[in-house]
């Protein structure tokens, strides 16, 4: 499936930057074997 229209406005390198830093934020609450709201998801990604 394509995903490229589902970058909600934004351009490719900061959809980009944003699905990093959320991956981050997921593999780290993972190690942590912890859990994390979505709420506080979105809070983690600043771009």
């Amino acid at each position: 499936m394509l995903r490229e229209r589902f970058k909600h406005g934004s351009s490719e390198d900061r959809w980009t930057a944003a699905k990093d830093e959320a991956r981050q934020a997921m593999i780290g609450v993972a190690r942590s074997r912890s859990l994390i709201a979505c709420s506080e998801l979105v809070r983690k990604v600043t771009s």
